[in-house]
């Protein structure tokens, strides 16, 4: 994957979780939004894991957590998101946490892959 500076990643972490707490009132076609939003959650996840990758300190010793840790932090970011959702006009779902939690699995996978 292309190297990129600590700063613009936190930058586009910080932008992309964001979008998390703004309110979208997009009921006239929830048919077509619904599952856009829902796969939404898998690439979001996918994205913040795998920059989280890329900036992860790899020690000699095999550490468990510290094999899993950026997995352990976005998977954290999902349920703490979905925890205070209520208070910014938008609804927890147990869905969510699924596609979210499978986004970061994968973009985990896929940074260990390259």
């Amino acid at each position: 994957m292309p190297e990129i500076s600590q700063r613009t990643l936190l930058g586009l972490i910080a932008a992309l979780l964001v979008l998390c707490f703004i309110p979208f009132d997009l009921e006239a076609n929830d048919v077509f939004f619904g599952p856009l939003f829902d796969a939404g959650h898998f690439a979001l996840f996918f994205i913040v894991t795998a920059a989280l990758e890329q900036f992860h300190p790899r020690r000699t010793r095999a550490e468990l957590i510290w094999k899993f840790a950026p997995l352990l932090c976005a998977c954290g970011a999902i349920l703490s998101i979905e925890a205070v959702q209520p208070y910014f006009g938008r609804t927890a779902s147990f869905a969510d946490i699924r596609n979210g939690v499978l986004g970061a699995c994968a973009g985990s996978l896929a940074w260990a892959a390259c």
